[in-house]
C-alpha cells in the first residue's frame, strides 16, 4: 500500500464524517486551510480492554464464542457457550503467524484453556477497533484482517479477528472488529508456547520498553489511512490527543447509550455533566478569543487612523512639529567641545 504524503487538517471536532469547508478559511482560528483543501475527519477508535482473566471468573472460550458467534464447549469446565443466535456477526478468522489460518475454533481455545494450568492466569488480550464508515464492507474487513496479520506476526501469538455491524440501538455507522489476541506465543501450525512478555504491559514498563499500545495506535491509523487512500476517500484519522494536534479543545468522555446497571448509568451522568461543562468552557474561550481579534483590530483601525491625522496635519503646517524641533539649549550644549 502506498503511504499517504499529502499533510492533514484537523478542524475542531464538533461531530465526526462531516465534510469541513474552506469557506471561512480557519481552523477552529488554529490555522488557516488553503482553499484548495476540503478534507474529512473519520473517527479514530483503538482500545485495549482488560485482559481476560481467570481469577475474574472468565475464559477464553466463552469470549471467543461469544464474538465470533459461535458455540464452543469448555473442555475444562463442561460449560457450553452457545451465542449462534447473536446477531451482528459479519465475520470471524482466526490467524496465526505467517499466515496461516485455524478454522476450528474450539480446538485451539479448548487447548489454550488447558495450556494455562495457574489459577490467576491471563488467557488472552482484547483489542476494539473502530473501522471506519467510508469504506465499503469488504475493504472494512481487508483492513481489519490485515491489521490482524501484522499484530500476529510482530508479537508471535493468534488473533480472532471479529468484525460487528452496529448495534441496532446505537450510531449506525459504528462498525467495529474484536481482536482477542492469544496472551501466549503460537507457531504457524498453532502450537502454544511461553507467554508473550511484549503483550504484559506490567512487564514492558519494568523493562523500560514501549508496550503493545504504543505500536498499536498509530500502525492502525496507518492502515486505515492508506486504505482510504486506495478507496480515493479524502477522510483521515489520527491516534493523537487534542494537544499533540494543536486543537484548543477539552477532550470529552464516550458516553454510552442504552440501559445498563444503575454504575453504569451514575457513571454515564457523571460524564454527560463534564462533557456539557467542558462545551461550555470551549464557547467561552472561543467567544474571548473572538472578542480579542475585534480588540485588536479596533486598536489597529485606531492606530491607523491616528497616523492619517498626524501626517495631515503636518503637511499642513508646512515645518516640523514643535516637538521634533532641537531646542536652543539642546543645540548649544550640542556646539560645545569639551577642551
Amino acid at each position: 500500500m502506498a503511504a499517504f504524503a499529502a499533510p492533514y487538517i484537523w478542524p475542531s471536532p464538533g461531530r465526526a464524517h462531516l465534510e469541513y469547508s474552506t469557506a471561512s478559511n480557519t481552523c477552529d482560528r488554529v490555522a488557516p486551510i488553503p482553499h484548495e483543501w476540503t478534507v474529512s475527519v473519520a473517527i479514530y477508535h483503538l482500545s485495549a480492554k482488560p485482559p481476560i482473566r481467570r481469577a475474574d471468573g472468565r475464559c477464553a472460550t466463552a469470549a471467543a464464542a461469544y464474538r465470533a458467534g459461535c458455540a464452543i464447549v469448555d473442555e475444562r469446565t463442561g460449560t457450553r457457550h452457545d451465542y449462534r443466535r447473536r446477531h451482528g456477526v459479519v465475520c470471524a478468522r482466526l490467524h496465526l503467524p505467517g499466515g496461516a489460518e485455524l478454522t476450528d475454533r474450539a480446538a485451539f481455545w479448548n487447548a489454550l484453556e488447558h495450556h494455562h494450568r495457574r489459577k490467576d492466569a491471563v488467557l488472552a488480550r482484547e483489542v476494539v477497533i473502530g473501522l471506519p464508515a467510508e469504506l465499503a464492507e469488504v475493504d472494512r474487513a481487508r483492513v481489519a484482517n490485515t491489521f490482524a496479520m501484522a499484530i500476529s506476526a510482530r508479537y508471535g501469538v493468534a488473533v480472532d479477528c471479529a468484525i460487528h455491524l452496529p448495534s441496532g440501538r446505537g450510531d449506525d455507522r459504528n462498525h467495529h472488529a474484536h481482536l482477542l489476541i492469544s496472551a501466549c506465543h503460537v507457531d504457524g501450525t498453532g502450537a502454544l508456547g511461553s507467554k508473550a512478555l511484549l503483550l504484559d504491559p506490567i512487564h514492558c514498563r519494568k523493562a523500560r520498553v514501549g508496550d503493545s499500545v504504543s505500536w498499536l495506535r498509530p500502525a492502525w491509523e496507518r492502515a486505515v489511512n492508506d486504505a482510504l487512500a486506495e478507496v480515493g476517500s479524502r477522510a483521515r484519522i489520527d491516534h493523537r490527543s487534542h494537544a499533540v494536534r494543536g486543537i484548543h479543545r477539552r477532550p470529552t468522555i464516550h458516553n454510552g447509550i442504552g440501559p445498563g446497571a444503575p454504575q453504569r448509568r451514575y457513571r454515564n451522568e457523571m460524564n454527560r455533566q463534564r462533557n456539557i461543562e467542558c462545551e461550555q468552557i470551549d464557547q467561552s474561550i472561543r467567544r474571548l478569543r473572538t472578542l480579542k481579534n475585534k480588540l485588536l483590530q479596533r486598536q489597529a483601525e485606531i492606530d491607523a487612523r491616528c497616523a492619517r491625522l498626524g501626517g495631515k496635519r503636518l503637511a499642513a503646517s508646512g515645518s516640523p512639529s514643535r516637538a521634533m524641533k532641537p531646542s536652543s539649549r539642546s543645540a548649544s550644549k550640542a556646539g560645545k567641545v569639551r577642551p
